[in-house]
């Protein structure tokens, strides 16, 4: 900047033309075209050499005046110039700070939407696949219920089985044997699929609190209703007959069996 200042300085004297070998060549000032009239000279002194003397030392005032004016404001217009090129030169610095801060931070918040993205496409992973688990429980509840039932409803049909047989062992000793072989056949076959089942009907319990009701209730007629006619039996018994003790003791024996069979379901 000093030496635009001296450039400047330089241009506007070349400019006004105001130097001594001219203004003594011309004896005349370039830029006013004011006269340089020379002083009187001194007595003693010739008057050529004081003429000469006179214009040598020319000076146009006003047009030194004029250049001082503008020197001043070319000056001016240089302090002004570097007044806005620091606050340029500021605005730059603060502009390249805050275009850093906005890039770090721009690079940041990419990173969390990266890491947002990774997040999300994990999450809808995960979800994917509890659906799948939970499509895949659903069926399997599904199953069980259903092998629940078939199970509530053998042990049902076990037990009016049972009730019949009970009903029917005061019409004759054999035919409650052939009962009987059948309610332990009927048995052995429920035993072996509820002890198929057993480990599917532990996992629902909490499912199948109702159906555990319905069979207690079952159970408890059942045995009742193998007492009641297990009793009447006896009492309708001839006394005179040997043959009456054997006959009541093997009507209680399916009874006390189609008891034992919803037992068993549990």
């Amino acid at each position: 900047m000093k030496r635009l200042a001296i450039l400047l300085l330089g241009a506007a004297a070349v400019m006004s033309g105001l130097t001594t070998n001219e203004c003594s060549a011309q004896r005349v000032c370039v830029v006013r075209q004011v006269v340089c009239r020379p002083a009187p000279p001194p007595r003693r002194m010739p008057y050529r050499v004081a003429v000469q003397r006179a214009y040598d030392a020319c000076v146009c005032e006003s047009a030194l005046a004029e250049s001082q004016q503008k020197v001043e404001g070319l000056e001016a217009s240089v302090e002004d110039l570097n007044t806005q090129l620091a606050s340029m030169t500021q605005e730059r610095d603060a502009s390249l700070a805050k275009n850093a801060e906005l890039s770090a931070q721009l690079e940041a918040m990419q990173a969390q939407a990266a890491k947002l993205q990774e997040q999300l496409k994990q999450t809808q992973q995960q979800l994917a696949q509890s659906k799948k688990a939970t499509q895949a429980a659903k069926a399997q509840g599904e199953k069980i219920q259903a092998d629940a039932d078939a199970a509530a409803k053998e042990a049902a049909n076990q037990l009016a089985s049972a009730q019949k047989a009970t009903a029917d062992v005061k019409k004759a000793n054999a035919e409650i044997q052939e009962q009987r072989k059948a309610a332990e056949a009927a048995r052995d076959a429920a035993q072996k699929e509820v002890d198929a089942l057993k480990a599917t009907v532990q996992k629902l319990e909490s499912d199948n609190k109702k159906v555990q009701a319905e069979l207690d209730a079952a159970k408890q007629a059942a045995m009742n209703d193998a007492k009641k006619p297990a009793v009447e039996a006896e009492g309708d018994a001839p006394a005179d007959d040997p043959a009456a003790p054997a006959a009541d003791a093997n009507a209680d024996a399916p009874a006390a069996e189609a008891a034992e069979a919803p037992a068993a379901a549990e």
